[in-house]
């Protein structure tokens, strides 16, 4: 009689670990599975994790597209007169509201939903929540004042908008005591907040203080320059592959002044056989622009640039057709097309 065969030590363990990815990928990749998270989480009395930015800019679907466009709308439902109004910055405002609405929208407004956090802040402050989406964008709005003047600064201020304003506090006497060098900002109070509120805040902070950055963006060159190779996959005009274009190209004779796009430090100002003299700049949380092919470069790693200031004259390095200027956008090292905000005027 021939034996049994034994069976597999790991077998059993390997069956399982499949078993445990399946259903995570369920449970976290699908539109069901993401309101099962969220129910898990209000069933826990713990909020889900916040959505990165970057995400929004991930296009798969027509919902993701018409988010993109979303965040893209400039300020209507929220008027730069009523954000001046109450002391805050425009664009940052519109940020805020864009990211807490999370695509909901109610008519022509963004349809704000606001942590149990912030609605205790709001009832601390003796604020109502309207009924109407445009009036809860206003009430959000001046729960932020009032949090910025009370914790002094605006990055404690949002992330008090995701996590509540005493564990902000706590965070932020903390960080002081510790005698880190920005104890109002998030790098310096965020490494003292709790784990999972760390989580949530972060994203917040970031992704407001970022998307409001790239809505303030000026152009490198002329407003009116050619774009003369957009953004996305094309047939690279010199190895004759298709490839992605990592940003546009905009048709500049060599020595046009090129300018930084926002204020921030020079991570690079280099050179390579593909980019040529090349210039890339952290304009912090997370947002990156990069200027190359230039004939001359201006700045050095290190420098701190304002918005505006020259960095390089374009020219034809690198590997080049001709001379232009190749500008570039990233967000949490995800490429982006820099004519998404490219100014309207």
């Amino acid at each position: 009689m021939e034996s049994l065969p034994k069976p597999k030590r790991w077998g059993g363990v390997l069956d399982l670990a499949v078993f445990g990815l399946t259903a995570w990928v369920l449970i976290t990749g699908t539109p069901v599975g993401g309101l099962m998270v969220r129910g898990w989480a209000w069933a826990l009395d713990r909020p889900p994790p916040r959505r990165d930015l970057a995400s929004y800019f991930d296009i798969r679907s027509n919902q993701d597209q018409q988010l993109a466009a979303q965040i893209l709308t400039p300020a209507s439902d929220v008027t730069r007169d009523e954000a001046i109004k109450i002391g805050l910055p425009p664009e940052l405002s519109r940020a805020v509201t864009v990211l807490l609405a999370e695509g909901r929208a109610s008519g022509d407004s963004l349809d704000v939903q606001l942590s149990p956090a912030a609605q205790a802040e709001l009832l601390a402050y003796g604020l109502t929540w309207p009924a109407d989406a445009a009036g809860r964008n206003q009430v959000t709005l001046e729960l932020l004042s009032r949090l910025s003047t009370e914790l002094g600064g605006l990055e404690p201020a949002v992330a008090a908008l995701a996590v509540g304003k005493r564990p902000v506090q706590y965070a932020m006497s903390l960080a002081d005591s510790a005698r880190v060098r920005n104890p109002k900002q998030l790098e310096g109070f965020g490494e003292y907040l709790r784990g999972d509120l760390r989580s949530l805040a972060t994203p917040l902070v970031n992704g407001s203080f970022a998307l409001a950055t790239a809505y303030n963006l000026v152009w490198p060159v002329a407003q009116d320059a050619r774009v003369s190779s957009a953004f996305g996959e094309r047939v690279h005009p010199t190895t004759g592959k298709k490839h992605l274009h990592s940003g546009v190209d905009l048709a500049v004779p060599s020595g046009t002044p090129v300018v930084a796009a926002a204020a921030g430090k020079v991570r690079y100002a280099t050179e390579d056989t593909i980019n040529g003299k090349f210039v890339k700049l952290e304009h912090g949380y997370g947002l990156q622009t990069a200027y190359c092919h230039a004939s001359e470069i201006e700045v050095k790693k290190g420098d701190a640039v304002a918005q505006g200031q020259r960095v390089m004259a374009s020219g034809a390095t690198g590997r080049v057709s001709g001379p232009h200027l190749h500008f570039q956008l990233e967000l949490d090292g995800q490429l982006l097309d820099p004519e998404l905000f490219r100014p309207r005027s």
